[in-house]
């Protein structure tokens, strides 16, 4: 066995918790040793991001005994479409080959050889079709498959069924490991090896990754050497793809993590060999980079192509690992939190992580983030505000065209945050998720920002007060990421274009002050903002048909609202936050309307505020959850004044 030693296997079979951790793996499994092993003659696998409903956007139910009948849990339509099919057939090959590993692992534990008799079963049903399988698949930004439709998941198929192997081998007969060797993990060895590119992507992480397991379990030095240390292989993924910060290239808080457990995949199992990677400090810097961002719930921002529930720090096992590696209090911390939350025993705190930790508060009080490097996001936390401003670099495929972008909430309730994404077959993915409009920043004539980079200016923390200033700047040529992307922006629109944005967190809110320049007479710009909950309060509207193309097709609900005096105010409720949004005109034409939230059966406000020319200039103060209302702003050069219901009056100056 490669990737647990001898004396390893014995401490798990002797530890306290063995019995608790084989009950959770055999109610994994329980359900499918009592139905038929289902593996495709052909290669039938679709995309799983086809298994999303068009209509809500939210993943459709996998049901192994129904291959054509595809059920959304929120309307309750059925699907029977051949995308949806496949992508049936790409969930219930994942599921095999997660449930062969599981069923080693019991092996390993308890020495019953009836799991390792089904996890023989899965290898070689697999591998007898195996090189008969069609290359397939036709999906955006990926290579093709043989199980599966993409390269990258070829390459997590393959490396779970290589950690079932390793950990069965022994079971197995002569004839059954050359079957699975030469027929499976050789044949697909070679397949991921065609289909690497030269570029930095979390794909090249996982591919070769998955090539250097495989490479282990055959034995084979030369692929081993060409995935770790090779062009574009794990080492130069390691080495460039991080920014200066630790942060992973693509800007993303979910692929910051899926590069990172992908990254520990591979040195899970390579770890007692001389091609572990584990003494590069690039690793450490990863996981410091993200609990930079941590909520005081100990969850994090959704930033760029992330899912609901992809914050929730309890699905990230890796932090188990991570402790057992570095010992870091910053870990400690987190895993004493979710130790508290009594979140199920995992794979890797059984076999990684610390059997008793020591003791640590798991109250978090993370300083406010000076984002001058690296990811490019500033944090003001300041009596339950958290406010994050993205004004970094461009990160290829998985970011959003969101320059100078902000994300609010409070107290851990979300005032108004980025959405994160949906799956990505699903219509709304890059016809409104991606896009510019739907995110807190302004676009250009309803078209989505041009890849940049902004700069932070000023960033200060002072007794009562936290200013965040950056600009974004279209005037010169921006070098793109080392990684393959499908333009989907409007290079015309932003040319030369250059904006400001200041934002003054104070006791009693955020100041925001938004200011564009275009080179254009003609150019439209619109200041978005969005809020989730309700809107029990705003101005009278007129109803309008249309804000535009783009996103806005999805938008429903358009009204002109008619402000008196030059200043609008609405009120949002999220949650139990009462949130007052007060704003300037300033010479703009102001819409209100309704867009999806995230899941897309779910609406938000939108407040979109619409300049034409030159310049636009765009001022507002978001004050949540005091415990005294605002009841009127007046916007003063360089400044605020506020009138509180309790007759106080307060002015904040920049």
């Amino acid at each position: 066995m490669i990737r647990f030693s001898e004396e390893e296997i014995k401490v798990f079979r002797n530890d306290s918790r063995c019995g608790e951790f084989v009950g959770i793996l055999q109610k994994n499994v329980e359900s499918f040793l009592t139905h038929p092993l289902l593996i495709p003659e052909s290669g039938v696998s679709d995309w799983s991001h086809y298994y999303y409903c068009p209509d809500c956007s939210v993943k459709l139910i996998h049901d192994p005994e129904k291959p054509y009948e595809h059920e959304c849990p929120s309307c309750g339509k059925v699907f029977s479409d051949d995308r949806k099919n496949g992508a049936w057939w790409m969930l219930t090959n994942t599921s095999n080959a997660n449930a062969a590993e599981d069923l080693g692992i019991l092996y390993m534990l308890t020495g019953d050889a009836s799991y390792a008799k089904r996890a023989s079963e899965v290898l070689t049903g697999y591998a007898a079709y195996y090189p008969g399988y069609e290359v397939h698949g036709n999906i955006p930004y990926n290579g093709p498959g043989k199980q599966m439709a993409q390269t990258l998941d070829e390459a997590v198929f393959l490396r779970t069924l290589a950690y079932a192997y390793d950990l069965v081998a022994d079971y197995m007969s002569d004839e059954e490991r050359r079957l699975v060797l030469d027929g499976l993990f050789r044949h697909g060895a070679s397949f991921l090896a065609g289909h690497r590119h030269e570029q930095l992507h979390n794909h090249e992480v996982i591919i070769n990754g998955a090539i250097g397991v495989l490479a282990l379990i055959l034995g084979d030095e030369g692929l081993s050497d060409s995935a770790i240390n090779g062009s574009y292989g794990l080492v130069h993924q390691l080495e460039k793809g991080t920014l200066a910060d630790g942060f992973w290239f693509e800007c993303s808080t979910a692929y910051h993590f899926y590069a990172l457990e992908n990254f520990f995949y591979y040195e899970k199992f390579a770890r007692h060999t001389r091609y572990s990677n584990l003494s590069n400090p690039k690793y450490h810097d990863m996981v410091l980079a993200v609990l930079r961002l941590e909520k005081d719930d100990f969850s994090f921002p959704l930033l760029n192509d992330s899912h609901p529930g992809q914050g929730d720090p309890g699905a990230y096992g890796l932090f188990e690992f991570a402790y057992g590696i570095w010992h870091d209090e910053q870990v400690l911390r987190i895993l004493t939190f979710l130790k508290k939350r009594c979140v199920s025993l995992c794979k890797d705190g059984f076999f990684y992580g610390s059997r008793s930790l020591p003791e640590c508060s798991c109250t978090l009080s993370l300083p406010s983030l000076e984002g001058y490097g690296g990811l490019g996001a500033s944090i003001a936390r300041r009596k339950g505000d958290y406010l994050l401003f993205r004004h970094g670099p461009y990160g290829g495929e998985h970011d959003h065209y969101d320059r100078l972008a902000i994300s609010y909430w409070h107290r851990d309730v979300p005032v108004s945050v980025d959405l994160g994404t949906t799956g990505y077959g699903a219509p709304l993915h890059y016809a409104y998720y991606k896009r510019t409009e739907t995110h807190n920043t302004f676009c250009i004539d309803c078209e989505n920002q041009a890849p940049s980079s902004g700069r932070l200016l000023e960033f200060r923390e002072d007794d009562d007060r936290i200013l965040m200033k950056a600009e974004v700047s279209w005037e010169d040529g921006y070098t793109m990421p080392d990684s393959f992307t499908i333009p989907q922006w409007n290079e015309k629109a932003y040319r030369n274009v250059v904006a400001e944005r200041t934002l003054l967190l104070v006791d009693d809110g955020f100041l925001d002050i938004l200011e564009v320049e275009c080179p254009r007479a003609d150019a439209v710009i619109d200041a978005n903002v969005h809020f989730h909950g309700s809107m029990p309060l705003h101005e009278p509207c007129r109803a309008v048909e249309s804000l535009g193309g783009g996103a806005y097709r999805e938008f429903s609900d358009i009204g002109v609202m008619e402000v008196s005096g030059g200043i609008g105010h609405n009120i949002y409720i999220s949650g139990d936050v009462v949130t007052d949004f007060f704003f300037s005109m300033d010479g703009a034409e102001c819409f209100l309307a309704t867009g999806p939230d995230n899941p897309s059966n779910k609406r938000l406000n939108y407040v979109v505020r619409r300049s034409r020319g030159h310049h636009a200039r765009f001022v507002s103060f978001v004050s949540s959850g005091r415990s005294v209302r605002v009841s009127s702003v007046v916007f003063i050069d360089g400044g605020i004044r506020l009138h509180l219901e309790n007759g106080i009056e307060k002015s904040y100056m920049l």
